[in-house]
């Protein structure tokens, strides 16, 4: 039938542990807070609009699935970008990236630019917000 509810969690946290996918949260969200400080402190100094830090914020929450689905398929190493292998041996096998990595990873980039892009266009249009 399948995995009792504990023994799903247990896999599901080991893969989680294997693919290193909780580092990269912990450091994605560690970046972010100090980006979103930075900018808190240095945006209106620098002449932005008030609006960028709410860009700034989305981003960072659109950001975040990126980094899971990211993380989750791909380890970064010195050697570069390569596949995460799979649980048993690895001993011979070709992980360097396909076509269809690339695909993955140019679609993951363009749906970020699209996303900030938009964003950018809503919020900066000077709507009042409404008096109660």
């Amino acid at each position: 039938m399948g995995l009792a509810p504990t023994k799903r969690f247990t896999y599901l946290w080991s893969e989680l542990h294997r693919r290193r996918v909780l580092y990269a949260i912990s450091i994605y969200l560690a970046a972010s807070w100090l980006i979103l400080q930075i900018f808190d402190v240095a945006l209106i100094e620098v002449g932005f609009p008030g609006w960028t830090m709410a860009l700034a914020v989305w981003l960072v929450i659109i950001g975040l699935p990126v980094v899971i689905l990211v993380s989750w398929r791909y380890d970064f190493t010195l050697d570069g970008i390569k596949r995460t292998p799979p649980a048993e041996d690895t001993e011979g096998m070709d992980l360097s990236l396909r076509r269809v990595d690339y695909l993955v990873i140019t679609l993951g980039v363009l749906f970020v630019v699209s996303v900030s892009l938009s964003l950018s266009q809503v919020l900066s249009t000077d709507v009042p917000a409404p008096v109660p």
